[in-house]
């Protein structure tokens, strides 16, 4: 609940930050914790002794950088302007060695490519992607290896708009005041059903999708749900800055959905058709 940050692509200097508006959390957050082992028991002879302890277990912090060592060397020009230009080199030496770590992501969650770990940097208040070596994600079943140094909560990434440019759509009607909404994207493909004030998720037939389809639910919570488990196809009014889309005309855009659900009922409609219609 600590954790508050937003990054847009202009604010961000850093390549290993996180721009929460081009990458989505997919499968939660995973934290991570090293915890001091308690004293162990010893047995001597027929004896067990064990120590016994009050304290709570004792949770190990992120290695800090040892005292920066600096190592100053003059550049053949600063010799010959008596010394006045000189390049520092700073070098930082974390405490403990790389860690194994290894964790399994939910099985509900759809990776339509491989996702890209990051881990919360809390004096920076950012999610950053630097700190990870020997990264393998096993598709089968759905682990993810990693050597690092750092300890905290770990997140897995994939791209908010791997899923655009669109490559079609249809409406058609179906049965007595219902629709079905098919979408086809870059690597997924939808089929929704439309009846009044609900959506209910036909296809893909993922196994992750289990929790979600054929179940009908109000429009924003399907949405929510599909984001959440990896299928983000609702793109945001920034979209433009990261994927090559047409921009439109908002108050015509907004009309011609408004006079399309109102025929849906009883008229087809496709993306090329619909192109046609408004060149």
């Amino acid at each position: 609940s600590g954790i508050n940050a937003e990054y847009g692509v202009d604010e961000i200097e850093d390549e290993d930050i996180v721009d929460l508006r081009a990458m989505s959390t997919v499968g939660g957050v995973m934290y991570l914790d090293l915890l001091k082992l308690p004293p162990q028991a010893k047995k001597v002879g027929n004896w067990v002794i064990q120590d016994i302890t009050e304290s709570a277990l004792e949770r190990i912090p992120n290695p800090k950088p040892e005292d920066e060592k600096e190592e100053t060397e003059e550049t053949k020009e600063g010799e010959e302007s008596g010394g006045e230009a000189a390049i520092t080199q700073l070098t930082k030496e974390l405490t403990w060695p790389l860690l194994n770590m290894s964790f399994t992501v939910a099985n509900n969650a759809v990776f339509t490519e491989e996702p890209q770990l990051a881990r919360w940097e809390d004096s920076q208040q950012c999610w950053r992607t630097d700190g990870f070596e020997e990264v393998n994600f096993d598709e089968t079943n759905g682990q993810i290896s990693f050597k690092s140094q750092f300890i905290g909560p770990i997140c897995t990434f994939q791209d908010t708009y791997n899923n655009m440019p669109f490559q079609s759509w249809e409406i058609r009607p179906y049965g007595q005041g219902c629709v079905i909404f098919t979408l086809i994207a870059a690597s997924v493909e939808l089929e929704i059903s439309i009846k009044e004030n609900a959506c209910c998720l036909n296809s893909p037939e993922d196994i992750e999708l289990d929790g979600i389809r054929n179940k009908w639910l109000p429009a924003h919570i399907l949405m929510q749900k599909l984001v959440a488990a990896g299928i983000n196809v609702f793109p945001s009014e920034d979209a433009d800055k990261y994927v090559s889309i047409s921009v439109k005309n908002e108050e015509l855009e907004s009309s011609v959905y408004e006079q399309m659900a109102l025929a849906s009922s009883a008229f087809r409609f496709l993306l090329e058709s619909l192109e046609r219609r408004l060149r």
